[in-house]
């Protein structure tokens, strides 16, 4: 599974940013990351953090919001799209490619969306801050508005309702993989890029 190695390797970039390069760093770090991407990756790797930097304090501030990095004083930011702030570094550590997602129940009481506009007859469930979906294909990119019926401010809020058939969703594979075992995800044959907010 191709997205398997992605979740691996941004697990890995994860370990790696916060394993302490020199022996007993210390001081407080304080951390933004999205809540999902957050619970499921950073949280589990905090106790060796801390283990291996007894000196360390964390402020790890999981929010699907897009805050201002430099003013709220933070000094690392895990983003799932590209930063709006071209003066701050940068470092790509995985792909987060996304998938237009439906539990089977929705798609056996809607049908499958075949082109993109049919996007406009179901329920999309999305991020309050995205507006816009966009697909790639074939190296065109092409943005979809959406306004549906749901929008949240936490990816776990439009993946839940996802879930529980309410709607299409746009899901990276990191937002479905522990779940699949409860719910057989539909993926539909399309490929997202990036938010565009």
């Amino acid at each position: 599974m191709p997205y398997a190695r992605t979740i691996l390797e941004a697990e890995q970039s994860a370990r790696v940013l916060f394993s302490s390069e020199r022996q007993g760093a210390g001081g407080q770090l304080r951390v933004t990351a999205p809540s999902g991407l957050g619970q499921r990756i950073l949280v589990p790797l905090i106790p060796t953090l801390l283990a291996e930097n007894p000196e360390m304090k964390v402020d790890l501030q999981l929010s699907d919001e897009v805050v201002d990095i430099v003013a709220q004083g933070f000094d690392v930011a895990i983003r799932v799209a590209p930063l709006r702030d071209s003066n701050l570094i940068a470092r790509k550590i995985a792909d987060n490619p996304r998938v237009l997602c439906a539990a089977p129940a929705y798609l056996q009481r809607h049908g499958r969306p075949n082109r993109l506009a049919d996007l406009a007859r179901f329920t999309c469930l999305r991020l309050s801050n995205v507006l816009q979906w966009t697909f790639c294909n074939d190296g065109q990119t092409t943005g979809i508005s959406i306004d549906g019926r749901f929008s949240c401010s936490s990816v776990e809020g439009v993946r839940t309702l996802c879930k529980a058939g309410l709607g299409l969703a746009q899901l990276t594979h990191w937002d479905i993989r522990k779940s699949c075992a409860a719910v057989s995800w539909s993926h539909l044959n399309c490929r997202m890029c990036s938010h565009r907010r």
